[in-house]
């Protein structure tokens, strides 16, 4: 923790340490525990943020949270694409003797569902 008692103030690796901890339990109370933006904020405020402070962090978070989601949808599209090519180049080995509709529909299932996460 900060000292406040020293004449010279805190020191740079103390600051980090503070501002670490602060996104560190405001993200806890968002992903962890499932606080929504508003009450993380005021759960940040009645530790001693500011307003201004208490916005910045839970903006910064939701921006983190909101890459990371597109992150995983495109991973889930690339998957999707690949299973579905797989399925249908396979297919077209075979001559259409063995159809690898499963592996299409499982592809296009997952296409879907990242084009859903990215929206």
């Amino acid at each position: 923790m900060i000292d406040l008692n020293k004449n010279d103030g805190p020191s740079e690796q103390e600051m980090e340490e503070y501002v670490r901890s602060v996104y560190e339990y405001a993200g806890n109370l968002i992903v962890d525990q499932g606080y929504s933006y508003d009450k993380a904020k005021r759960a940040l405020m009645s530790e001693g943020l500011n307003a201004e402070t208490a916005e910045i962090v839970v903006n910064n978070i939701r921006k983190e949270i909101n890459e990371a989601k597109r992150e995983a949808a495109n991973k889930e599209i690339g998957y999707g694409f690949l299973w579905a090519i797989g399925g249908i180049a396979l297919t077209a080995i075979t001559g259409g003797m063995f159809i690898f509709y499963g592996a299409v529909l499982c592809g296009g299932w997952l296409i879907l569902r990242g084009l859903y996460h990215k929206m």
